[in-house]
């Protein structure tokens, strides 16, 4: 059964977004896990998603690794999941929000997930931080001597404009081996310390070749990154979202 939604914010880079849905009765809700929450590596994990389409089904996993890629905060499970459960939430053991599916990688067998910080940082952008941290100010009746704030302070009343293309599966999450990240972090603390990195490139294929010398001298973070996604060009992670047809021309 389809249901009706509208798009409140979302975030490309971190993909994910929020989205508000009306509902003719009551729903049981799952609360997102609070600053206070820490997820390790190990940790039993719930996963719900929809596989191929089809009816909600829920997995047992752990949680395999934390940022093992390069981007926004993502967390890996022990569970490749299938086209549909894109979207679908990662839920601790006792029932809390801390993941949502966006990604597969075949190459490990695992699922990748936008993490926490994603999440929160998303409701914080619409000014819904109290659904996760209680302290929070929370939207609600008027106290006395002072001005009901209208939905639009809440909510975007103008679902921002959607990007035309989705971004690759493997441009913002890009996994290293664990000399790769030793090389590049070196890099970092060496150019931040103010040396100078030379890189010299060598044909394989022609021992006999002239090297070539690259300088590398105050280069941005932005720069390093697009080096570090240059290093592991295969095994990228597949996106898990479901094509669904349009209906009515719609959407």
């Amino acid at each position: 059964q389809r249901v009706a939604g509208r798009l409140i914010s979302y975030d490309l880079g971190g993909d994910i977004g929020l989205v508000a849905v009306r509902v003719s009765g009551p729903v049981q809700t799952a609360r997102v896990a609070p600053p206070s929450y820490k997820v390790v590596r190990g940790g039993s994990v719930v996963s719900v998603g929809c596989n191929n389409g089809r009816q909600p089904t829920a997995r047992h996993s752990r949680v395999a690794s934390i940022n093992k890629y390069l981007g926004p905060p993502n967390l890996q499970v022990n569970d490749q999941p299938v086209e549909g459960r894109s979207g679908g939430g990662l839920f601790s053991e006792d029932g809390l929000l801390i993941g949502v599916c966006n990604a597969a990688d075949p190459s490990d067998r695992e699922g990748l997930y936008a993490a926490l910080a994603s999440i929160r940082a998303e409701l914080d952008k619409v000014g819904l931080s109290c659904v996760y941290n209680p302290v929070a100010p929370s939207p609600g009746p008027a106290q006395p001597g002072s001005v009901a704030a209208p939905l639009a302070a809440l909510v975007s009343v103008n679902p921002p404009t959607m990007s035309k293309q989705m971004p690759a599966s493997g441009a913002a999450a890009v996994a290293l081996k664990a000399e790769e990240q030793a090389a590049l972090d070196e890099i970092r603390r060496r150019l931040q310390e103010g040396a100078e990195v030379i890189c010299v490139i060598r044909p394989r294929n022609n021992p006999a070749a002239r090297s070539e010398v690259i300088m590398l001298d105050r280069v941005s973070p932005a720069f390093l990154k697009q080096l570090a996604a240059e290093t592991r060009p295969q095994g990228s992670p597949h996106l898990t979202s479901l094509e669904i047809p349009a209906v009515g021309g719609r959407r």
